[in-house]
């Protein structure tokens, strides 16, 4: 926690809504605390903790590589996956 305020790269931070492990209040606290300019924070509704395997999977694969896309100039390659 410490930290964070060190952070300045492109940041997308994905949370269940529904974690039974960490409590959102985990996503919002890394979104204020690091010094980025460019944060994307999803709550995603329909998984828990596990959200690369769970009911949400295929929409955290998409914000994924929509977020590397759009930042590191790749549009095109990723956009052909």
């Amino acid at each position: 926690r410490r930290s964070l305020h060190q952070v300045t790269s492109p940041a997308l931070i994905l949370h269940a809504l529904e974690d039974d492990t960490a409590s959102t209040r985990s996503a919002e606290l890394v979104e204020s605390c690091i010094s980025s300019s460019i944060v994307r924070k999803v709550i995603l509704n329909n998984s828990y903790h596990n959200i690369t395997m769970d009911n949400d999977k295929d929409c955290v694969l998409q914000e994924t590589l929509s977020f590397i896309a759009q930042h590191s100039g790749r549009q095109s390659a990723i956009a052909n996956l």
